[in-house]
């Protein structure tokens, strides 16, 4: 996909701050085309001192930022809210992105179980929402 907005910055924090009743939010969005790209997530941990990195999504699109997670995860967490509502079978192909991960935060039950079998052997952070 080409992002017709690609290179643009929009700032999204006035509005962010008014909805959320907040008065400090720092909330920017950088379109690009597919899902981002390592040159990209590099640029933005520097100009905007970003605290984390959070998934919401299937980790297979991420396969760049998994790619260099260990230089990622030097400088900021990766942070992904998962959801898997299938019991069995376990997504145990997706192992190597949940070990990727600072913190995987299962999004129901299902998903918590379905997270610790996968990751029994792993001292990784889970937390049910």
């Amino acid at each position: 996909m080409n992002h017709p907005d690609k290179g643009k910055r929009f700032d999204l924090s006035e509005d962010t701050n008014k909805q959320a009743g907040l008065t400090d939010s720092s909330v920017f969005l950088y379109p690009t085309d597919g899902f981002g790209n390592p040159q990209l997530i590099k640029q933005l941990i520097d100009a905007e001192k970003i605290d984390a990195i959070m998934l919401i999504t299937d980790p297979r699109y991420f396969d760049w930022l998994f790619r260099v997670e260990n230089e990622i995860r030097k400088q900021v967490p990766i942070l992904y809210l998962n959801i898997w509502d299938c019991v069995p079978p376990y997504s145990l192909y997706n192992k190597g992105y949940y070990e990727s991960c600072d913190l995987l935060m299962a999004i129901s039950k299902i998903t918590y179980n379905n997270n610790k079998v996968v990751l029994s052997h792993y001292d990784i952070p889970l937390k049910e929402i």
